[in-house]
């Protein structure tokens, strides 16, 4: 996966204009407990490992293939042409708190090599889900990137088809390092 730390350019939906200052790149720093090695006395110290965090434009756009798609009101990123959706704008305010909770949240893997974490259920129509990548950084030291692709509301209220078993956060970051 090659990060890229995106800021996203203001929208003008009809007369609204949208800001996405709450999708701008963020970094923290998830500490992994003291771990017990084989005889050893002393466990190891807790490992720090930095994340790099950036938001896809899929966060608050609709796919030319959904029937949300408006031709009319297009946000274009790299000849991917999808159109603004204002709910997935408002959802995506969730988003930077989704990502500091995720040691505390059930994760899913995909078959596509992809993350997946249930946010909540919206209004009865479906569950807002997120789906993110997490790869090593190029920089030195315990650092991935992650990069949250998408998030929407499916309607469906079981776990997709192809998706593995719940895998704790630590875990995913322990093997990107």
């Amino acid at each position: 996966m090659k990060y890229e730390s995106y800021k996203w350019a203001p929208h003008m939906s009809g007369e609204r204009p949208y800001e996405f200052g709450h999708l701008d790149p963020f970094s923290l720093v998830h500490e992994v407990g003291a771990r017990q090695h084989g005889g050893r006395r002393e466990p190891d110290p807790p490992l720090k490992i930095g994340v790099n965090v950036a938001f896809s434009h899929h966060c608050f756009t609709n796919g030319a293939s959904s029937p949300a798609f408006d031709p009319f009101d297009l946000y274009n990123y790299h000849d991917d042409p999808r159109s603004f959706c204002a709910e997935r704008h408002l959802l995506s305010h969730r988003l930077p708190e989704v990502v500091r909770t995720l040691p505390m949240r059930r994760c899913f893997r995909t078959r596509h090599g992809n993350y997946f974490v249930v946010v909540g259920l919206i209004d009865g129509r479906g569950l807002y889900t997120a789906y993110f990548r997490v790869s090593r950084s190029l920089h030195a030291g315990n650092v991935v990137n992650m990069l949250i692709e998408s998030a929407y509301i499916k309607q469906k209220r079981s776990t997709p088809a192809g998706a593995a078993a719940t895998e704790a956060f630590t875990s995913i970051l322990l093997r990107h390092i």
